[in-house]
């Protein structure tokens, strides 16, 4: 899954040239999976410094580190 993650925020990063992050929301939907499951893996992702999380307008936002 954390590939999948990986590969999915890349592709946001490369789409808005690193201005846009990608929302949890988007993130659930796209993999087929619930909250809980993907914020243990997300918390770890984060703990890792693989990736960085802003609060956005809408909710928060998942960035490329």
């Amino acid at each position: 899954m954390k590939y999948r993650i990986i590969e999915l925020i890349n592709k946001k990063h490369e789409e808005s040239n690193g201005s846009s992050g990608i929302s949890l929301v988007d993130l659930t939907s796209i993999l087929n999976t619930n909250f809980s499951e993907l914020k243990n893996t997300l918390s770890e992702m984060h703990k890792e410094k693989t990736i960085k999380v802003r609060k956005g307008i809408n909710g928060f936002l998942i960035f490329k580190k």
